[in-house]
């Protein structure tokens, strides 16, 4: 039955109508911000449990109770990090800018995301905004530091691990950053000044990354031509206990550059003393090392092949 042009025009009317009693009471859902702290609580006392997965639900659950928690945001990114999923993480980070543009700690924390995600150019920009928003603290100084060294722009690194030195004292990490800079810039004596320094700070790198100083030193040493430092240094890094992974610069960010190179170094340096066994020992470890190593590597696990048969044979007579 086909219906006359008024009741058509009413049932519009009516499901207009309707439609925006809908739409009204949609927006009338405000934001509830107790709830929404609650769960932010909940994520960071699952997160201090290491249950990360947990936090992020949390997390999640705040931010759906009101969609402003920047905490909640900043937090569930630094999770998303954490876990790898980089996509999600710089999500969070992203929304959290954008609703609080004058917030530094969101800047920090995204400057902090960028610089571990070898995004120097990234988190030059973020970082400077931290510290325009009187974040005058040691770890954003520490953290543009790192990020101008990894720019190779390494006399603005230099400045910055020096404030970061005169907002605390007893750190290490601002003297390692501006060791590695003044070595950049081939400063080796004042790099192993600055080694020193570090070493000696109440906090100590042994807690946290032990070896770092000395395989530092050891290169240093080793590049102002003082081998017998060189040594020492190369030995201490190497019988460093290996501690379980944490997210500051440990031994296991260290290794992979440095470890199998101080052993090949170490066997150059014996050699040269005339100390044939310590030689061969070290050698033979780079070996071990490096036995799978891509291709374009393979000469150099051969030139280290040649001097152990080299080594061996004046053994042998």
């Amino acid at each position: 039955m086909r219906k006359s042009v008024c009741e058509i025009a009413s049932l519009a009317l009516i499901l207009t109508v309707s439609g925006a009693l809908t739409c009204s009471a949609a927006d009338d859902v405000k934001p509830d911000k107790k709830k929404s702290q609650a769960a932010v609580q909940r994520g960071q006392k699952a997160d201090q449990s290491g249950k990360r997965e947990e936090a992020i639900a949390a997390y999640s659950e705040a931010i759906r109770f009101d969609g402003s928690n920047i905490d909640a945001l900043r937090l569930r990114a630094k999770d998303y990090h954490a876990a790898g999923d980089l996509v999600k993480a710089q999500a969070d980070f992203d929304k959290a800018a954008e609703l609080a543009p004058g917030n530094g700690e969101i800047y920090l924390a995204r400057g902090l995301f960028f610089a571990d995600t070898k995004q120097p150019a990234r988190a030059i920009p973020d970082l400077t905004l931290a510290i325009n928003l009187k974040l005058e603290r040691t770890e954003v100084y520490n953290a543009r530091g790192k990020a101008y060294s990894d720019s190779n722009q390494f006399d603005k690194a230099i400045d910055d691990f020096t404030q970061a030195i005169k907002l605390r004292l007893d750190s290490w990490e601002p003297y390692l950053g501006r060791g590695i800079a003044r070595s950049e810039l081939q400063r080796y004596r004042d790099a192993i000044a600055e080694f020193r320094l570090g070493d000696r700070r109440p906090d100590g790198p042994v807690s946290e990354c032990a070896a770092c100083l000395p395989a530092y030193l050891a290169r240093a040493f080793d590049l102002s031509d003082q081998p017998d430092s060189a040594i020492a240094m190369y030995e201490r890094y190497l019988a460093t206990p290996r501690a379980p992974f944490t997210f500051v610069p440990t031994l296991h960010q260290l290794d992979p550059t440095y470890l199998a190179g101080a052993h090949k170094r170490l066997g150059e340096l014996y050699e040269t003393k005339g100390d044939r066994q310590k030689a061969i020992s070290h050698y033979l470890a780079f070996v071990e090392l490096w036995k799978d190593a891509d291709p374009v590597l393979a000469p150099k696990v051969t030139a280290v092949r040649q001097r152990l048969a080299h080594l061996r044979s004046l053994d042998e007579r």
